[in-house]
């Protein structure tokens, strides 16, 4: 007899993975304010622990960035048409806002 357990709230594999970094964000945050609590302690770790922190700030936001669509990849005039749009787009309402 084979018995399979299944979960009921599995997260998608990119917030699983998005919560792990910020679970070790928050580990790394937790342990720099207690070697701040606590002069002498682990103060030669300072330095590398806040720039693992921001490293790993950096892949969270290189995560979230999402992915060009693939017809602007197909055709990279297109992006440059609809960055043009967007800027005449942009200076039309700073002036029309002005007035």
């Amino acid at each position: 007899m084979n018995l399979t357990i299944q979960q009921e709230n599995t997260m998608s594999k990119k917030f699983e993975y998005k919560y792990k970094l910020f679970a070790k964000i928050h580990q790394l945050q937790k342990r720099l304010y207690r070697t701040k609590q606590n002069p002498g302690h682990s103060e030669d770790k300072v330095w590398f622990r806040e720039m693992r922190i921001k490293k790993l700030l950096n892949r969270v936001k290189r995560k979230i960035v999402p992915e060009p669509l693939p017809i602007f990849q197909m055709y990279p005039a297109l992006t440059t048409i609809v960055e043009f749009i967007l800027i005449v787009g942009l200076c039309h309402w700073m002036v029309t806002s002005s007035k």
